[in-house]
């Protein structure tokens, strides 16, 4: 590896701003940074002030990229890494200009390092959803065709991009956090369980108070973490016998700094985190989560669904907790099963899974490789 080679990350959004792909870029160059390469950030947030250099740019479409090619000639990197969601640079979820874009990038003879968090709509009934689909597969190939190693998050995604499989590199995301370990809460007691859940990131919500209305039921010492956006009016179409009780039993931080997110997720016994799944089982518990990877990075029990998204890593009972988010009542007994009966293994085993398979330790060989 050439010493010192220059890395151009291309990402839409950056902290401070609230963004899962933000949050993986700034982890993702400062780790880059630290193995010796000289990285430069190109985003479309304003007045960021960290220990990078940073372009700005819109990021929206062709007419920006006149003024792009621009900071590539005055960046002269060696490497560009693109972290790429299809909606992040159109609103319509077809970035058709990116295509122009990497052309451009191309002519100068500069290396893209293309990194796939999403890929294209999953097939579903309606025209409009079919005609997404295929022209954001026809952009995603195009992209990925044009660059020189393509990296992506789990195993559905690189199904959509075996075509590739000769530049293609499986990464699973890791936490966007440190990469740090609480001690657990003590074991959990059959004669006295007091249940702490923490629900965090963009997941079904409903679903999720649901559940833990059942855990009430059984267990009225169990308490409800809600870590990030969600605010009480959020709870207003909700209808419980005992409402005001059950409320009380539930915390609401809002957002947090880093350190308090931590802080607050190190308390749970639980890491609920019920995951989309469709009609077809399409999602489920996956490794192209931040957040997901959190709860396994602390060890915490992670909760979750199961979907055609969930690898064979992820264990039933043994790393994680898969359960049936359509079924509230029986979802809650087998939390309580789990927690009661199985909480220190399945805790062990969830820090054994970050390490072996979701750690930046892992990401970062993969990547230096290819650069």
């Amino acid at each position: 590896m050439k010493e010192n080679k220059k890395i151009l990350l291309i990402t839409k959004h950056f902290p401070p701003e609230i963004d899962g792909v933000g949050d993986h870029s700034y982890q993702l160059a400062s780790r880059l940074k630290n193995h010796g390469f000289f990285v430069e950030i190109l985003n479309s947030t304003l007045n960021i002030e960290d220990n990078f250099k940073h372009y700005h740019n819109p990021l929206n479409g062709f007419r920006d990229l006149n003024a792009l090619t621009e900071i590539i000639q005055e960046a002269e990197p060696d490497i560009i890494l693109f972290q790429y969601v299809p909606f992040s640079y159109n609103v319509k979820g077809l970035p058709f200009w990116l295509i122009a874009f990497f052309n451009q990038i191309k002519k100068q003879n500069i290396k893209i390092l293309f990194f796939a968090h999403e890929t294209f709509e999953r097939r579903r009934a309606k025209f409009k959803h079919i005609l997404l689909e295929y022209l954001q597969k026809a952009i995603l190939f195009r992209l990925s065709g044009l660059s020189d190693t393509v990296f992506t998050t789990n195993k559905v995604y690189a199904t959509h991009l075996k075509k590739f499989k000769n530049k293609l590199y499986l990464t699973r995301t890791p936490s966007n956090f440190q990469d740090i370990a609480y001690h657990s809460r003590n074991k959990t007691s059959k004669e006295k369980i007091d249940i702490r859940l923490t629900y965090f990131g963009n997941r079904d919500f409903k679903k999720t108070l649901h559940i833990f209305k059942e855990l009430y039921a059984i267990n009225n010492k169990t308490r409800l973490s809600i870590v990030g956006k969600i605010t009480p009016n959020h709870f207003s179409d909700l209808k419980y016998p005992d409402n005001i009780l059950i409320k009380e039993k539930i915390k609401i931080t809002g957002p947090l700094a880093a350190h308090q997110i931590l802080e607050e997720l190190s308390q749970c016994d639980a890491y609920i985190l019920p995951e989309y799944v469709g009609s077809k089982q399409d999602g489920g518990l996956n490794t192209k989560s931040g957040t997901t990877a959190t709860g396994f990075m602390l060890g915490k029990v992670v909760i979750s669904t199961k979907g055609d998204m969930t690898e064979d890593i992820f264990k039933d009972m043994s790393n994680c907790v898969l359960i049936n988010a359509n079924q509230p009542r029986e979802a809650a007994k087998k939390i309580l099963s789990a927690l009661t009966y199985s909480k220190e293994k399945i805790e062990k085993n969830a820090l054994k899974l970050y390490h072996e398979q979701l750690s930046w330790e892992n990401t970062i060989k993969t990547i230096i490789k290819k650069c």
